[in-house]
């Protein structure tokens, strides 16, 4: 009986270390406060990622909230939300995503958008890694003056990302380029750099740094956003 629990248990073993599920969670309190003579801006830049990853599998749950004011008047309020499903192999990634934003600085009140992709890995050294990847997108968004806008947007995008352990750094750029495919006219083009000093597991110090474009905007909307922001990161 011993002779045969021994093989069954070591079986049974092995299946589960591999069906292991994983989560990680990391938050991000990011901001600056800034004044010339009379005028004075705040910034805070709020960022949440939940993931689950099973072999192959990786699902993420990504929350962005920005507020900024300038002489206590709203500049940005802006809130995103996004879920992102891929299979990532260690050459290339299957993902797809959608996404629910309300933007305040864009008069927007809702905007969805989902998609597909493909990414591949360019070039992985032990200091810094570099993927591309393309994606299809369709996108829904209803004004604040009840006007409604759709269509169809290609986004190529260009990731570098790395860490080195000796010093307790680690740092990441993502830019990518959106263009409609029924209006060469209309474009979004996003950009983000960061850069992090870690205190210890869990906590680091965290600069970063985002510029957004967007051609089409409606009239009192604003389409040219730059942060650079400073804070702290939590990685449980």
């Amino acid at each position: 009986m011993k002779k045969l629990l021994i093989p069954f248990l070591f079986i049974t073993n092995s299946l589960f270390s591999q069906d292991t599920i994983t989560t990680k969670f990391t938050f991000d309190l990011l901001g600056s406060v800034s004044q010339a003579n009379v005028v004075t801006q705040n910034n805070i830049l709020l960022n949440s990622n939940c993931s689950v990853n099973w072999k192959k599998f990786e699902t993420g749950l990504i929350t962005t909230y920005q507020n900024m004011t300038s002489n206590n008047t709203q500049v940005v309020n802006d809130v995103v939300l996004r879920v992102q499903p891929r299979i990532v192999d260690k050459k290339y990634s299957l993902f797809s995503f959608g996404q629910i934003s309300s933007l305040y600085s864009k008069k927007v009140n809702l905007r969805v958008e989902s998609g597909l992709g493909y990414g591949q890995t360019i070039f992985k050294t032990k200091l810094l890694e570099g993927t591309l990847s393309g994606g299809l997108l369709y996108f829904s968004n209803d004004y604040t003056d009840l006007t409604h806008r759709e269509g169809l947007r290609f986004s190529p995008r260009v990731q570098l990302f790395g860490k080195n352990e000796r010093y307790k750094i680690s740092y990441s750029l993502e830019s990518y380029y959106q263009p409609n495919l029924m209006d060469k006219k209309d474009y979004i083009t996003n950009t983000k750099a960061s850069f992090l000093f870690d205190l210890n597991k869990k906590f680091a110090i965290k600069f970063n740094y985002s510029s957004s474009f967007e051609s089409f905007v409606k009239s009192g909307g604003r389409n040219d956003i730059k942060n650079f922001t400073m804070g702290f990161n939590l990685n449980l």
